[in-house]
């Protein structure tokens, strides 16, 4: 600790107590060391050391508890299942929080080289910024078949879930996808939209969606909050449809819902087949 730092001393306490728990060398729950150790540790008065704490309380980064001494704050951690189909708008609302999607920008654009697998040389660029419990999460980019532009308007997309859309508008049911998972920092104009400062880390899953007759239907990249959200991956994870994102329906209605749009596309083929024979 350098007394002769222009930074305060309280303020130099609370930035280190903040950087261990950031490095988690303190957990959410654990008891920060009593005021009297702090003041040894750290060479200051007990005044400073409330200070210091005082400023840790207000942030919300610690929290008093009753006849116990001082805590680190215990905040709700949202878990996503990045292997899945189902966007994180329908696992979020499927965990009880409220989620709501500002779109950025939408433009039909030339498709760089680093964007594989769709068909054409131009596709709609898409981005959004998705809120969860009203704290901004997530920063979406999205690339789509051009064709699409004229079903996935922006109004639609305010506050609704991109799948949902595809499904409702286009008879799109996303089926499958590769994801590949990166610890990233946060970069301009990314960090402003997520109210974090630059450098902070975030957790980015890339890949692509497929319908279930192969042809790729996205190429996304989703910058999440790592301090919102952590990813879950288990041994038995699978892809599963996302046709319903906002219903937080279990898994078993996207089965169901993807069955019946099979069926009907079956019957609307017997149905032209049946015409031609008639003929």
């Amino acid at each position: 600790m350098s007394r002769s730092a222009r930074i305060p001393r309280h303020a130099q306490i609370s930035n280190a107590i903040r950087h261990q728990i950031d490095e988690r060398e303190l957990l959410p729950g654990d008891l920060l060391p009593s005021e009297a150790d702090l003041c040894e540790s750290f060479r200051v008065s007990r005044s400073v050391i409330r200070q210091a704490l005082d400023t840790l309380v207000h942030d919300g980064i610690v929290k008093k508890a009753q006849g116990r001494g001082t805590m680190v704050s215990v905040s709700p951690e949202l878990r996503r299942d990045p292997l899945r189909s189902a966007g994180l708008s329908t696992q979020m609302v499927r965990l009880g929080s409220r989620v709501s999607t500002r779109v950025l920008s939408y433009e039909i654009e030339d498709v760089p080289t680093s964007i594989r697998g769709l068909a054409g040389p131009r596709a709609l660029r898409l981005e959004r910024l998705r809120f969860v419990d009203d704290e901004p999460t997530a920063f979406i980019r999205t690339w789509l078949p051009c064709d699409l532009s004229a079903l996935i308007t922006p109004e639609i997309l305010e506050n609704a879930s991109l799948h949902e859309q595809l499904y409702l508008k286009a008879g799109c049911v996303v089926s499958a996808g590769n994801r590949q998972i990166r610890a990233t920092a946060a970069r301009a104009p990314i960090d402003g939209l997520l109210g974090i400062p630059a450098g902070y880390p975030l957790l980015l899953l890339e890949g692509q969606s497929k319908e279930q007759n192969g042809r790729v239907i996205e190429v996304f990249s989703t910058w999440h909050r790592s301090d919102k959200i952590a990813f879950d991956i288990s041994e038995n994870n699978r892809s599963t449809p996302a046709v319903t994102e906002n219903s937080g329906k279990p898994d078993v209605y996207g089965v169901l819902e993807n069955a019946r749009s099979l069926m009907e596309s079956a019957l609307v083929e017997i149905s032209k087949l049946k015409t031609r024979l008639e003929r």
